[in-house]
């Protein structure tokens, strides 16, 4: 590790491609993580590598990639989340969350993407990042996934007090006394 520390600090730039390969060709522990820290100290300038790289990396690779990349300074640019907030492997959409709720231009699509998620720690990101308010669009999905059953109680309770904070309309208020009405029997006496 202390030689691979020294060549990075050496060559900087020229140590990106070969750490990547380094890092896809080992599994994951200990040795993976050190040497994904290597590639977070050259700094920013590794994010267009890494970036350009890990589209055809594997899950796994992808995922790493994507922590190394929250952890610098900026998102490359031009970067397209779509990939990866729609990736086959809800670890990989998990951290693509993660990371795009930090852009202010794709903060609204990764919380759309997210809320619509079939994986309940993606929908959990989706609903903490919208705590002080949430799209017409997101709110929607929302009150359709809470109808619809498909989310674990925690989640859907988070959901409808997400939906309640949002908005203050008559559309809205009827719905959540539907939800506060609709499930306790004691009321509908």
């Amino acid at each position: 590790y202390l030689l691979a520390a020294r060549l990075v600090t050496r060559m900087r730039l020229a140590a990106i491609m070969p750490l990547l390969d380094a890092i896809k060709s080992r599994d994951e522990g200990k040795t993976s993580d050190r040497l994904m820290e290597l590639l977070v100290s050259i700094g920013a300038d590794a994010g267009p590598y890494s970036a350009t790289r890990m589209r055809t990396a594997p899950a796994a690779l992808q995922r790493d990639c994507l922590v190394a990349l929250g952890r610098l300074e900026r998102v490359p640019a031009g970067m397209d989340p779509g990939a990866y907030l729609m990736h086959p492997e809800p670890m990989v959409r998990r951290e693509a969350v993660r990371l795009f709720l930090k852009v202010p231009e794709t903060r609204e699509q990764t919380i759309i993407a997210a809320l619509s998620d079939p994986d309940d720690r993606t929908v959990f990101q989706a609903l903490s990042a919208v705590q002080d308010g949430c799209s017409d669009e997101g709110v929607a999905i929302i009150r359709q996934r809470v109808d619809d059953d498909e989310l674990d109680p925690s989640l859907r309770a988070l959901g409808i007090r997400m939906v309640g904070g949002s908005r203050r309309d008559g559309a809205t208020r009827e719905w959540l006394l539907r939800r506060a009405v609709g499930r306790t029997k004691w009321l509908r006496r």
